[in-house]
């Protein structure tokens, strides 16, 4: 009976989540209808094996499904997604990249994990993204009008990041960010969980307030109903 009560409890909290997810979406898209912004995400950078900048492959599958979840969740916040697959790899060139995405409107950088990197604390973290990183992508627009946002927002002292462990259990709280920044009018009073701004916002601007003995849940920050 225990087991069936827990499975009873999980199935509500996906149901809840899939019902914010919809919600949100719908406010997003109703924000987007004067005209959409494009979007673009980048899943991590590897400096350390050397196989480099992994943008995430915004293509669908034969059935019309999004081969990553990240496009689902631009695509979700009411963005024309911009699929930056060809600039996946070691061989990559920030600067040709960036002349390439010249025009999108927002940069999602689904990474800000330091201690992979072999970088020792947040500080020397921010200052790889900041000087190695972001110092070649001046000539986006999402450069110009500060809209790139990492995933650091809420982070440990060696560098880890709650976007790892939550998102996956609670997109919906992911999709609330990204629409609260690309479509503040659609947020509905959300307060940010993940996003970091990486022009403007300092690594783990959240840390001294984090309890990490607690349960996250982005209940009650996601929004409200629709």
């Amino acid at each position: 009976a225990a087991f069936y009560n827990k499975e009873a409890s999980i199935n509500a909290f996906l149901s809840d989540s899939k019902s914010r997810w919809d919600c949100a979406s719908q406010r997003a898209a109703l924000a987007a209808a004067g005209g959409k912004k494009k979007g673009i995400a980048m899943s991590y950078i590897d400096v350390v094996w050397g196989s480099g900048m992994n943008m995430v492959d915004c293509s669908k599958d034969a059935s019309g499904m999004w081969k990553n979840k990240l496009c689902g969740v631009l695509d979700a916040a009411g963005l024309e997604v911009m699929n930056s697959a060809a600039y996946t790899g070691g061989a990559y060139d920030y600067s040709q990249f960036a002349t390439f995405a010249a025009d999108a409107d927002f940069f999602l950088i689904a990474d800000m994990d330091c201690k992979y990197k072999n970088l020792a604390n947040n500080a020397s973290c921010y200052g790889f993204w900041k000087d190695t990183f972001l110092s070649h992508l001046n000539v986006m627009k999402a450069f110009k009008n500060q809209m790139i946002y990492d995933v650091g927002r809420t982070m440990d002292p060696a560098g880890g990041t709650d976007y790892l462990v939550s998102v996956p259990v609670e997109p919906d709280a992911l999709l609330a960010d990204v629409i609260s920044v690309v479509y503040p009018v659609a947020a509905a009073g959300h307060n940010r969980v993940y996003l970091r701004n990486m022009l403007t916002e300092s690594v783990g601007n959240m840390e001294a307030c984090v309890d990490n003995t607690q349960p996250v849940s982005s209940n009650g920050v996601s929004g409200g109903g629709g």
